[in-house]
């Protein structure tokens, strides 16, 4: 199993605080498949705002699916939500949560596979403190190890069932 992010822009995170408590249980799959996600991955959803790091959700893939596969399952109008090429749809997920912080003695802790080796987060301050966006925009992989710092600050998995799709087709 691998572990990874994907930055929330603040615009992004502002315009679905209304769907707090609802379970995510699909993404946009193409930067993710150019990075080898598989079955069984894991995918954390993120954000930073004012230098503070926000855990939004967590999905385990299931499947990659199309955009045809996914308007299929959920619809034309809940499809067009989020346009992609390929999703990845999960058999487990988190609520989405917009109020959860990760401690900032657990963000200097956070690390990430890369093709050099074991990384860390960039801080806009010396006392390392207040987290730069910058350093998740594009996807990463965690360490296992800082995929747990995470689910320790995450609500539970829950496995998606059908009224999980219903309550997304009624809201939208």
């Amino acid at each position: 199993m691998r572990y990874f992010t994907f930055y929330w822009k603040n615009k992004t995170y502002k315009e679905n605080k209304q769907y707090e408590g609802f379970i995510n249980f699909w993404h946009t799959g193409d930067r993710f498949i150019k990075r080898g996600i598989e079955k069984n991955d894991f995918v954390y959803s993120l954000t930073v705002i004012k230098g503070r790091l926000y855990p939004i959700s967590c999905l385990q893939v299931d499947e990659i699916i199309s955009y045809d596969e996914l308007e299929r399952r959920l619809g034309p109008k809940l499809a067009q939500y989020w346009v992609s090429s390929r999703y990845l749809w999960a058999k487990k997920a988190t609520a989405l949560n917009f109020h959860r912080v990760v401690p900032a003695e657990k963000v200097k802790e956070l690390s990430f596979n890369s093709q050099s080796g074991i990384t860390s987060l960039k801080f806009k301050d010396k006392g390392a403190s207040l987290l730069d966006q910058q350093t998740l925009r594009s996807v990463r992989e965690l360490t296992e190890k800082s995929a747990k710092i995470l689910d320790d600050v995450l609500p539970p998995l829950q496995t998606v069932e059908d009224y999980h799709i219903e309550q997304w087709k009624r809201a939208l």
